[in-house]
């Protein structure tokens, strides 16, 4: 938590007396963080969306993209197997060509019982602002 602060410290201080850098705009949300409810059409029969598909997997983690909401959901063995697969995963976006993102804040979000973790990112080329949002919920507190 305090290398974060001190990133996003640092980053604040360099943005100020840039000129020429515009202002940030702030990144759309993905579908308000609504997960599928039980009225959404489910893929296996289990509760899983059928628009739920496999982006990354390693060792124990995989995570999954559910195209309706936008919302990447990590499936984990434990909390540090879930974090660590969403850092990977999004090691492995590419931003603006060859940029890469460049995480800049991340909060926790509780909604309808379910927990979030929203990723706010900056592509090292050209300054491009997106969050990510991952579920969570399947590994939080394990």
């Amino acid at each position: 938590m305090r290398l974060l602060l001190l990133g996003l410290l640092a980053a604040s201080a360099s943005a100020v007396g840039c000129a020429s850098t515009p202002p940030p705009v702030a990144p759309p949300k993905p579908a308000e963080l609504n997960p599928p409810s039980s009225g959404d059409a489910v893929g296996d029969g289990a509760g899983q969306p059928s628009d739920r598909r496999e982006v990354w997997h390693e060792g124990t983690a995989t995570v999954f993209e559910i195209a309706s909401t936008g919302v990447l959901e990590v499936v984990a063995k434990g909390e540090q197997d879930g974090v660590d697969a969403e850092y990977k995963y999004l090691a492995t976006l590419r931003c603006s060509g060859s940029g890469r993102w460049k995480m800049m804040e991340q909060s926790l979000v509780s909604k309808n019982g379910r927990q979030f973790d929203v990723l706010s990112c900056q592509c090292s080329a050209g300054g491009e602002r997106r969050e990510f949002t991952f579920d969570i919920t399947q590994y939080f507190g394990k």
